[in-house]
């Protein structure tokens, strides 16, 4: 008798977690796809809303077109304006989860950027700090606080989801990706337009 209590007593204690369990793998797409909606987090150390931050970032960057927009036709010059610049986007790698998409944005954008300072400074090595390279391009007259301030506005995302205090739903990434990539495209012919000139 007491091996159909210990039977019973086993039943007992594992009937939640294989019920659990159970529950989980019969519905784990649909658990999957609440997780990927989840765009806000609370932690003792702070609250972090993806998607109200990108909110700021997109408008921030159309900020920036409008008032390059304004430039160029207020300009004497002919300045190709890197208005029509997220035409067509460059193809992302494939197999990228949310996070890796926004991280390797901001990383395309980082390289455009550096290669604009690259373009337009004197002798000597450029920063590896983005905040100081924006700051150099924006005392040289290269891009404006529009472009500074939506650049950061990215790279405060981008450090939200480096460090795990948030997780993308894939359409916010793919959001994100869209305003690196206008801003990327921007600072490629920001950096042709200066070439050009010289």
């Amino acid at each position: 008798m007491k091996w159909i209590e210990a039977i019973s007593s086993l039943l007992d204690a594992i009937a939640w977690p294989v019920s659990t369990l159970i529950v989980i793998v019969i519905f784990r797409k649909k658990i999957n796809q609440l997780i990927d909606r989840i765009r806000a987090v609370r932690t003792p150390h702070g609250d972090v809303d993806f998607g109200e931050s990108l909110a700021k970032a997109e408008d921030s960057v159309d900020a920036y077109f409008e008032s390059a927009e304004e430039a160029a036709s207020n300009s004497a010059a002919s300045i190709d304006p890197p208005l029509e610049a997220a035409a067509s986007p460059r193809p992302m790698p494939d197999g990228l989860d949310p996070s890796g998409i926004v991280l390797a944005s901001w990383e395309r954008l980082v390289v455009a950027i550096t290669s604009l300072q690259r373009a337009t400074a004197g002798p000597g090595r450029p920063s590896t700090n983005i905040s100081v390279l924006l700051s150099q391009l924006e005392s040289q007259g290269v891009v404006n606080h529009l472009f500074v301030e939506s650049t950061l506005q990215l790279h405060e995302l981008r450090n939200q989801v480096a460090h795990a205090l948030s997780n993308p739903t894939q359409g916010s990434a793919l959001a994100y990706a869209k305003q690196a990539e206008e801003l990327s495209r921007a600072a490629e012919a920001l950096q042709q337009f200066r070439t050009a000139r010289e």
